[in-house]
């Protein structure tokens, strides 16, 4: 973009009534070309330098907008207090705003990406991870009232079928909302109505999975079978063999129905 600006601009000058009567030599053409380029870097980095703090400005409301620093806080104090940390984000979530009708300000609500500390009392994974993300699976154990679910059955990414069948299935008295339990069968001991602000487990599950695996959740992959090496023997014979594809996924678990 910039090369071609400066290559119009030689031309516009070289053709110029000036530049006809009077026609710079070789050394003048390199001087102009010189001055030419160098207006085009400033002008170039002017404009990206607005166009990083729009971008700043951006990001400052988009970390404010999600606690960054209040969540930050809290895992540097798990950091300090525990042999590690977590933090997840940014996943969308519904959260209420003030917007302006007319003069008076009313309130909202709109999706917005957000970050949470993770207690480390609530985090899992496989025995094959080596650090976050780099095994077979990472498990959350995360919070959610009622009302949240409800309000998260409209966000991006979020099964809203499945939110619904969900919300209706454990509002009924005779199911255990407690079902990460060892007896999930077991009747719900306690209030038997889910108030709006009761909160209850869901599992964020970030892992691979095959598309058998996906499928009793209700989700259709490829789940083709592919090669891969076995072993590495003297001879090829039998160091290959067939293993379904598996999915590096993000899901959000509440009993057996996938939310998002």
């Amino acid at each position: 973009m910039g090369k071609a600006q400066v290559v119009q601009q030689v031309k516009k000058q070289m053709l110029s009534q000036g530049a006809m009567l009077n026609p710079p030599g070789p050394d003048g053409v390199i001087d102009m070309v010189r001055q030419l380029k160098a207006q085009q870097l400033a002008a170039e980095q002017d404009v990206a330098q607005q166009a990083a703090k729009g971008m700043q400005k951006v990001i400052e409301d988009q970390l404010i907008e999600a606690s960054y620093r209040d969540e930050l806080l809290q895992f540097l104090t798990n950091f300090a207090l525990y042999p590690y940390a977590v933090m997840t984000g940014p996943t969308p979530e519904i959260r209420p705003t003030f917007k302006w009708s007319g003069m008076k300000p009313k309130q909202d609500y709109e999706a917005m990406l957000t970050v949470r500390n993770i207690s480390p009392f609530d985090y899992f994974w496989s025995p094959d991870s080596p650090a976050a993300g780099k095994g077979t699976f990472d498990l959350i154990r995360d919070r959610m009232t009622k009302y949240r679910l409800m309000m998260s059955a409209t966000l991006p990414g979020y099964i809203t079928k499945n939110v619904m069948a969900a919300l209706e299935h454990f509002a009924l008295p005779e199911t255990n909302r407690d079902w990460l339990n060892p007896d999930p069968d077991k009747p719900m001991i306690g209030s038997i109505m889910w108030g709006l602000d009761e909160s209850i487990d869901v599992i964020r599950h970030f892992g691979l999975l095959s598309g058998r695996e996906l499928a009793q959740y209700g989700i259709s992959v490829d789940d083709r079978l592919h090669l891969v090496i076995q072993a590495a023997p003297e001879s090829f014979r039998g160091a290959f063999r067939r293993v379904r594809r598996r999915h590096r996924i993000a899901i959000v678990r509440f009993g057996q129905h996938v939310l998002a």
